[in-house]
C-alpha cells in the first residue's frame, strides 16, 4: 500500500493507540487492554501503521505459554488488531498483519496463535489450533483460535492448552 509506513510504537505513542483501539471496537476494552499489557510489561511486539503521517492502525503481540512445550519454543499471541473505521477494507490491516509476522520470523518466534474470525486469518497461514492438540478456554476450540508455525517442526512439540498473559484473563 502506498505510504504506509509501519513502525514500532514508542512512548509518546500509547494515546494515540489508546484512541485507535478505542474507534476501531467501539468500546474500551480492547485499548484498556492493550494498556494493561503494557503496565504489564507484556508487550511482545507493538506497531504502529500510518498512512501520510497520520496513525490508523495498531497491532499488539504479546507472549503465550502451552501446556506442553519440551523445546521451550517462544510463541506468541497476535491481538488485537485495530484499525481506523476510516481505514477499513483498505489494506491496512492485512498489511500490519504480513509485516508483523515477517517481524515475528525474524526475530525467531516459533509459532503465533490468535483467536480471530475463521474466515479472515488462515489468509495469513493461520489453521485451527486444535488441529494440532492447541486448545484455549474450551469454549474457544473450534476454528476462531488459530496457530501458525514459523519454525519448521515447532506445532510437533506444542500441545494442551494455552495461556495468555494475565491481561487477558481480567
Amino acid at each position: 500500500m502506498q505510504g504506509l509506513l509501519i513502525k514500532p510504537e514508542t512512548s509518546e505513542d500509547q494515546d494515540v493507540i489508546y484512541a485507535i483501539n478505542h474507534a476501531a471496537f467501539k468500546q474500551i476494552d480492547e485499548a484498556e487492554l492493550v494498556n494493561q499489557v503494557r503496565r504489564d510489561g507484556h508487550i511482545a511486539l507493538s506497531l504502529l501503521a500510518f498512512l501520510n503521517d497520520e496513525a490508523v492502525a495498531h497491532i499488539l503481540y504479546s507472549p503465550v505459554t502451552t501446556e506442553s512445550n519440551p523445546q521451550n519454543h517462544t510463541v506468541w499471541g497476535l491481538g488485537p488488531v485495530a484499525v481506523l473505521p476510516a481505514f477499513q477494507k483498505q489494506g491496512v490491516g492485512k498489511a500490519l498483519i504480513w509485516q508483523s509476522l515477517e517481524q515475528c520470523k525474524t526475530q525467531g518466534i516459533s509459532a503465533i496463535v490468535v483467536l480471530g474470525h475463521p474466515t479472515y486469518y488462515p489468509q495469513f497461514g493461520f489453521e485451527p489450533a486444535n488441529k494440532y492438540g492447541l486448545s484455549f478456554r474450551g469454549e474457544y476450540d473450534g476454528e476462531a483460535f488459530m496457530v501458525q508455525e514459523l519454525v519448521q517442526g515447532t506445532l510437533a512439540s506444542l500441545s494442551g492448552a494455552v495461556h495468555y498473559v494475565p491481561a487477558f484473563e481480567r
